[in-house]
């Protein structure tokens, strides 16, 4: 099947979907799960940020070939939003790796870099996520559509809909995942189109942010 057939299907199943999710029209690189990759990389990267030094980007990274994003394979898109310079987000990646791995069918995630080079992509080696890189043409976009306040930050979107559920994601996934009962309370949450957050947590994200 020729590359003009593949885009045209592609640009068709885009056009049912709105919001967050018709901004990725676009081939995106696609990062093969891979947990010694992802434990190299997260090694580097701990030991970069405790040296406080910036890479120079020219570490060699494996690019991967560019795919187009179906939204037909899970109920919902994780949208990532790190930093590998910032320690929260070094710390949020194996957890939503291990949380997508454990629940394919219901989520997909795609990293957003937040900043420029290829530094930003050794975040994405190993974890099985789409990158929306720097140069995207939508990018900035993306961006503003989904009113990106804090790094790092998980962005749920429906994907029938593509609709922005809750910017609380990695919140809702580090205080239900340790559970069945609890990750089974989180998805139903999104459902209902709720942060997925216990009661507890909600009431304290609340009161900080008052």
């Amino acid at each position: 099947m020729d590359q003009t057939s593949t885009i045209s299907r592609s640009n068709q199943r885009n056009r049912r979907y709105r919001g967050a999710l018709a901004l990725l029209g676009d081939p995106m690189p696609k990062y093969e799960y891979n947990p010694e990759l992802l434990q190299q990389s997260s090694t580097f990267l701990r030991k970069r940020t405790a040296r406080n030094r910036v890479s120079t980007g020219q570490e060699a990274i494996v690019q991967p070939e560019k795919e187009f994003y179906d939204t037909s394979r899970s109920e919902w898109t994780l949208i990532f939003v790190g930093d590998p310079t910032n320690r929260n987000s070094l710390r949020c990646r194996p957890l939503l790796v291990d949380f997508v791995q454990r629940h394919t069918e219901q989520c997909q995630c795609i990293y957003l870099t937040n900043r420029e080079g290829t530094d930003a992509l050794v975040l994405a080696e190993g974890t099985g996520f789409y990158v929306v890189e720097w140069s995207h043409p939508n990018r900035s976009a993306l961006i503003q559509f989904l009113a990106v306040t804090r790094v790092p930050s998980v962005i749920v979107v429906e994907n029938r809909s593509g609709r922005r559920i809750t910017d609380w994601g990695m919140e809702a996934i580090d205080a239900r995942s340790d559970s069945a009962g609890g990750t089974k309370e989180m998805f139903e949450a999104w459902r209902r189109r709720g942060s997925g957050l216990p009661l507890c947590s909600a009431l304290t994200t609340a009161c900080t942010l008052s």
